[in-house]
């Protein structure tokens, strides 16, 4: 299990974010990631702002 897996698991586990929460901010990252290299960048997100 990498880091990103075990936070996401505990978070869920703890109560302080539902599985529909972790699906909407990937959601959002999709939407961000113009190129689908599953990656954005600090401009994407201050670029989203605006």
């Amino acid at each position: 299990m990498k880091q990103l897996e075990f936070v996401i698991y505990k978070l869920k586990e703890m109560g302080k974010v539902s599985e529909e929460d972790i699906m909407q901010v990937c959601e959002i990252f999709d939407r961000l990631d113009v190129g689908n290299c599953r990656k954005i960048t600090l401009a994407d997100l201050v670029e989203s702002h605006h």
